[in-house]
Parts: structure tokens; sequence; C-alpha cells
């Protein structure tokens, strides 16, 4: 009797899990490719779609995705794009734009079918007005790019439901990712996504296992390189794991104790060309940044690797840690541009430099002449134009995006100065990045319009009025007053920074407090 009660107690539960089971596949998009069969650069993309409640839909592909700031219009790619019934008939479909499908009869769509191109072939084939980091190139024989936003889409105002995406792969080849990996084999891999922004945050590199790991006070970092020369056997990953893992531990103790993430991928994508020509390009995501480099060797690329890596990690701290609802809530049809590019771009491209000479990574000349650089930079740009005119109107002024990284990284040395001098050397940017991630996090955006008042509120009065002169209105910046307190000499005219012969004890106080040294 109680084997009876058991079995139905089993058949219950187990019927209760495959109901369960099935009534999440109904809500979920799943997608296929088959990397296998790439005729034309092209790939043909399989979805059986989440279950719908209404005939007026609409299938999307981004306008613009996160960390870019230009429309790339990712349907352009898109042909023979077709809607079927559970009978397998065709329904009447109508593309309203570049990126937009509407289905008639929506509630009756049980697969859609269509094929893509890739986005870029040759990395040397430049385009200064492309981001071909946000894009995906198919090479069958070599390795597969893959952003999802250039593949997969969602139907409008359902980005939040769950992503089954599975691929056949080429024999020997292997996907690296930072997505949830739910099936893995020689032919099959696949892997989920909670929503189609976590989708889009991790791309995928598919092509003949070159990594490397190590872990760093618990966080786990993989390096992934695609070299596109058939036949390689270079040990790429590990070459360059030795020059990141040093920038990563000299990290532990400029940002606390522990890396903000438990998982960290770089995944490279190398092409080799025959002349002395380099080419990069890069983008960041929460967990993983992307890589694409063109060049004759990989000892030069190593190099540039190295520097563009610690900008593009530092981005876990912003927009990952720090962003405003703009980001949280992004809009891939119409997005809707944050005013805070300082922030993301700016303290990023800053703290790139400062960690490594305040941890004695990089020594003080190297740093000072980075600093040059971008105060001679900064001059080719529109003076009149304020950061925050630039960020919400990134795509209008693409001629001026530049200067984000160029007066948005001097605008964060000099809120450091600031934040040094008004405390008396005990309080630093450094401290107030860590204090805004305690208060803010990943699940927690701030308030786009009221972010300058809260740090002001955080630190001292004399802040807001940095912000309005600085960062709202295009004000010169302070350099010369700022730097001579800590014993640098700013000549505005050559823009260049000499350090005083004989600084004064309270100019020492303040480069320890600012720079460690």
């Amino acid at each position: 009797m109680c084997m009876k009660k058991t079995t139905l107690v089993l058949l219950i539960t187990g019927f209760a899990g495959l109901v369960q089971a099935q009534n999440a596949a109904k809500d979920t998009y799943q997608f296929s490719v088959d990397l296998t069969r790439c005729e034309g650069d092209r790939l043909q993309v399989e979805l059986i779609p989440p279950r719908q409640k209404s005939n007026d839909l609409r299938y999307c592909l981004p306008k613009m995705v996160p960390g870019i700031y230009g429309a790339m219009d990712f349907g352009q790619y898109v042909h023979d794009f077709q809607a079927f019934d559970s009978k397998n008939k065709p329904l009447p479909v109508q593309q309203e734009n570049p990126n937009v499908w509407r289905i008639e009869q929506g509630k009756r769509v049980a697969r859609i079918s269509y094929s893509v191109d890739d986005t870029w072939d040759n990395l040397a084939d430049f385009k200064s007005d492309f981001y071909r980091s946000a894009g995906s190139t198919y090479n069958p024989g070599e390795g597969f790019v893959i952003n999802h936003n250039t593949l997969f889409g969602f139907f409008e105002g359902q980005t939040e439901r769950p992503y089954s995406v599975q691929f056949r792969k080429p024999k020997g080849f292997y996907g690296a990712t930072e997505l949830n990996n739910i099936l893995r084999n020689d032919s099959l891999e696949g892997f989920s996504a909670p929503n189609y922004r976590e989708l889009v945050d991790a791309p995928i590199l598919f092509g003949e296992p070159d990594t490397a790991q190590f872990q760093v006070a618990g966080t786990e970092i993989l390096i992934a390189v695609v070299n596109a020369l058939p036949g390689h056997n270079y040990p790429y990953a590990r070459f360059i794991r030795d020059d990141i893992q040093p920038q990563l531990e000299a990290m532990l103790g400029y940002l606390g104790d522990s890396l903000p993430v438990r998982h960290y991928s770089y995944l490279v994508y190398f092409e080799p060309v025959e002349n002395d020509n380099m080419l990069g390009d890069a983008l960041e995501h929460n967990r993983s940044s992307l890589y694409l480099y063109s060049g004759r060797g990989m000892g030069k690329i190593a190099g540039m690797l190295k520097n563009l890596s610690l900008h593009e990690f530092f981005h876990v701290l912003t927009p990952l840690h720090l962003h405003s609802e703009k980001i949280d809530q992004y809009n891939f049809i119409n997005p809707e541009q944050s005013k805070h590019l300082w922030l993301y771009e700016g303290l990023t491209e800053y703290l790139a430099y400062h960690m490594p000479v305040k941890t004695g990574l990089m020594p003080l000349g190297d740093f000072l002449q980075n600093i040059e650089s971008k105060c001679r930079d900064m001059q080719q740009y529109d003076a009149k134009l304020s950061l925050t005119d630039l960020s919400r109107n990134a795509m209008a002024h693409q001629d001026q995006y530049y200067n984000v990284y160029l007066r948005g990284a001097l605008v964060n040395m000099c809120l450091d100065l600031r934040l040094v001098d008004l405390s008396e050397g005990k309080y630093n940017l450094q401290m107030l990045v860590r204090d805004l991630m305690k208060k803010y996090g990943p699940n927690q955006p701030f308030a786009e319009e009221t972010l300058f008042d809260e740090i002001t509120a955080m630190t001292f009065p004399e802040i807001r009025d940095f912000f309005s002169r600085y960062v709202e209105n295009s004000e010169p910046l302070p350099l010369a007053d700022y730097l001579l307190k800590a014993g640098m000499l700013y000549d505005a005219r050559e823009r260049t920074i000499k350090i005083t012969a004989n600084p004064v004890p309270a100019q020492w106080k303040f480069r320890k407090a600012w720079i460690g040294r």
C-alpha cells in the first residue's frame, strides 16, 4: 500500500514537472542555427516562438545595443523573413522598417525562419563609422564571432521572456561565452538567458579551442582566442594571460579585497595580415569583453590588448554596478541616451590609467604623458559642447563622440583631485566609486536626473558646483590650479606637465593621497 502511494506521488510529481517544463518552453524563445551550413556568408535562423495572446505582433531586431552610440540597424542584414502556423502554412508578413516585421494573425505563429548576412568580412576593410565589435562574422573554416543582436530578435514589448539558443557547430569547434551552457557535445552547443538584455550581453566565439584559465581572489577568468589562420597551433591565450593576470591582481588592492564579478571572459578574435598595419576594436559587457584584432603577429597585438583590456574590464564598475534607469531599461528599437557618459566612459578611461600608476604598474612619467596626450587631443573637439549634451545627443554628435574619452577622463581626474583637496587627503574618487557601488548595483539603477545631487550629498557641497561648471556646462578645466596642489606645473599653451623640483610637504601629501607616490 505504501509503495502504491509512493508510486502515485512520484507519478504526480513527475507529471507536474513535465507540465511545468512544457509551459516554460511555451514562454521561451527557442532559436536554432546551423554553423556548418554557412552559404554566401549567411546563416539560417529558425525560431519556435513563445505563445502569443495577440494578433498584433511585431518581430524586431535592434537599432542599437548598449555600449554603442550610433545607429546600426541590425535588421538590414536579414533576408527571406517568413512566419508559419502550426500546419506550416505561411502567414502574411509586412516589413515596417529596416528592423521591424509585422506578422498578421500573430496568435497563429508557430515558427519563424530567416537568413542573416554577417556584418563584416575582414577587419582590415576598416570603416570608421561601423562598430565591428557589435557585429558578427562567419568563417566556417576559421571561426565565428557571434553577437546575438545580429542573429536573434524579440517581439515588441516581450524582451523579458527567456531565451534558448542552440548551435550546430563544425567538428572540433568550441563556444566561449559567459552565457549559461545547457548543452555541449561534439556537434551541438546550447545556451540560455533569462531575457534579451542578458542574451545580447554575452557574445560567443566559436573556433578551435585556444584557452587559458586562472583565478584572482575567487573570480574565475577565461581567455579564449580564435585565430583566423587555419592550422595555427600557437598558444595565444596563455601568452595573453601572462600580460593580463598581473593587472587583475593589482586591481584587487585598488578596488578592495575582491573583484566585482565571479566570472569574466576575454574573447579575442585575431585576424593575421601580411602588412604591418594594426587594427583593433572592442566592446565591453558585464561579464566579458570582445576584442577584434588584425595584424602581422601577436606580439604587438598583445600590447594593444593589454592596454585596452584594462579599460574594458573597468566597465564592470560602470555600467554594471553604476547605471541609470535609461541603461537598466534599455530600449533596443528607440533607445534613449543617458546624460552620464562622463561616468560610463570618462570614469572608466581615467581609472584605466590611474590604477596602474597608483599600484606601481605604470611609471609616473608614462601616466603624465597620457594626461598630456588627452589635453592635446581634446583641442580638436567642440569646447562649447558639454559632456551632458554630448551624452544625450551622441548619435547626432558622432564627430564629437571621442571627446568622452578625452575631456571625460580629464573631468574625472579633476573630480579626483577636488575630492582629495576638500577632504585634506582623506577621500578620493576611488572611495567614491566604492561607496556608489555599495549604494547601487547591477539591479539597482540610480535616478538619471539626481545623480549629481546624490554624489554631492555623499561628499561635499562644493562638488555640485563642480558638476555644474565642468560636466553640465563646458567651462575650461582648472588643470593648472588642481595639478599645482600635487606639485605639478601644467603649461596650458604647450599642454605639458612638469614635476616641480622642490615640492613642499603639503604637495607631497596631496600627491600621495592622489596617486600613492
